[in-house]
């Protein structure tokens, strides 16, 4: 399913719990920061949840986040790939198409 097809079935369920969408004239700029702020506080429970749930074998770059205490460098690539940095390969992912040797991907 594509981004675009999940935020419609985001906001028919939306409208189906609600029954209104976010065009809805009852709430103030404040009601609507106020939203904000408890959907972003939910996010952060399930980022929470996750680093908790976290597997290694599917996931070892988060482990080593995990014992650093600190994030990964990146060098500035925005697709740097964490099995990359660990071997000392180029940053960018052979996932990108560049079928880099030595990659796990």
């Amino acid at each position: 399913m594509s981004v675009i097809e999940k935020f419609k079935k985001r906001s028919e369920v939306g409208q189906r719990k609600y029954g209104t969408t976010l065009d809805r004239k009852d709430l103030s700029f404040l009601d609507w920061i106020n939203h904000t702020q408890e959907e972003l506080m939910d996010a952060i429970l399930y980022l929470e949840r996750l680093k908790k749930e976290n597997k290694p074998s599917q996931f070892p770059y988060l482990e080593q986040v995990k014992k650093e205490d600190k994030p990964l460098e990146t060098s500035g690539f925005p697709n740097q790939c964490p099995c990359h940095m660990e071997k000392g390969l180029p940053g960018w992912c052979g996932v990108a198409g560049g079928g880099v040797p030595g990659c796990d991907h």
